[in-house]
């Protein structure tokens, strides 16, 4: 199904609109159309970033690149795959916030016909740390797979073999180098000089190659956050919480204090029923402003939905996640 306007007739009550009862199913329907829908992802292959201006420099490799259409914009992700010498240095998640629903076309240097994004429209998510996968997703990596060679070590069989492999160079791309030994799955970066390698030609050594992980390896914010349960019905974030991952069990009111640093990220679920509702001090505390997409409300949709805040210089912060409609 597609998300369905509910028909409010021409004028104030005259008849031609749909029922309270017809008004409300279309509501609910499209709440669960919302709920359910598949969240979108994007990878984009650039240079390295600052880690001063990481959202804002991967938003401007964003608008500059390729276009690309989200059909859920406030469900999209965006991958981030620092590519650098054949290397990946840094593997980035961003969630699209800000921007509003609907289906939005991003980047083609900024046409005027597309979303240009910023700084506040990427709200960093996690780290993940590379792998053999990270590396296959892209066109310059060539993958040598020798198979099971015994117990043979991977370097000792690659400087024996006949005739020689040709390995490239990393300004050209990747090159992965695997193998089953003694029974276990080897994979290696290549880091070393280009050109022949085996029987009387070059040699590997240990300093050429980088082992690498086939499975995903995922730091989130410098550490794996531990569960925190919280079943008061106000809460009020601490610099600490930035290190757990705070679950609330029953409807709760949660503060976003001011005084905070810039750059903290904090994460959690609605783990009950009850609603959990974001706000800020009111005066004489001070001000923080708690920005959020005009569409929707400063209050998780309901049970098992995420959300996510992310502070900014001079008191104000940025609320993303499955929240309730406006």
């Amino acid at each position: 199904m597609a998300l369905q306007n509910i028909n409010r007739g021409t004028t104030p009550n005259d008849g031609q609109g749909d029922s309270a009862r017809a008004g409300a199913l279309k509501i609910n329907e499209n709440f669960a159309y919302l709920l359910n829908a598949e969240a979108d992802f994007k990878t984009i292959i650039g240079p390295q970033v600052s880690s001063t201006n990481l959202s804002g420099d991967v938003a401007e490799e964003i608008n500059e690149g390729n276009p690309f259409t989200f059909q859920f914009a406030n469900f999209g992700y965006i991958k981030y795959v620092e590519f650098v010498n054949g290397d990946i240095n840094n593997i980035y998640f961003f969630k699209l916030t800000k921007i509003g629903g609907g289906t939005k076309t991003f980047g083609n240097g900024g046409d005027i016909k597309n979303i240009t994004l910023g700084a506040t429209n990427l709200f960093l998510t996690g780290q993940k740390l590379k792998s053999v996968q990270d590396f296959q997703e892209l066109n310059s990596t060539v993958t040598e797979d020798f198979g099971d060679i015994g117990t043979t070590s991977l370097i000792d069989y690659v400087n024996g073999i006949s005739p020689a492999i040709t390995i490239q160079a990393t300004s050209v791309g990747a090159t992965i180098l695997k193998a089953i030994v003694d029974d276990e799955g080897e994979s290696y970066l290549f880091k070393g000089e280009a050109g022949d390698y085996g029987q009387g030609e070059l040699q590997l050594v240990d300093v050429d190659l980088e082992a690498l992980s086939e499975s995903t390896q995922v730091n989130v914010f410098s550490g794996t956050r531990t569960d925190k349960i919280i079943t008061a019905s106000t809460y009020t974030l601490l610099n600490t919480d930035v290190k757990r991952f705070l679950r609330f069990t029953n409807a709760c009111v949660v503060t976003v204090p001011v005084g905070l640093v810039a750059d903290l990220e904090f994460q959690g679920i609605q783990a009950g029923s009850g609603q959990v509702t974001f706000t800020t001090p009111p005066p004489p505390l001070g001000t923080n402003d708690l920005n959020v997409f005009a569409g929707f409300l400063k209050e998780t949709a309901g049970q098992h939905c995420f959300w996510g805040i992310r502070t900014h210089e001079n008191n104000t912060s940025s609320l993303t996640g499955t929240l309730k409609l406006a």
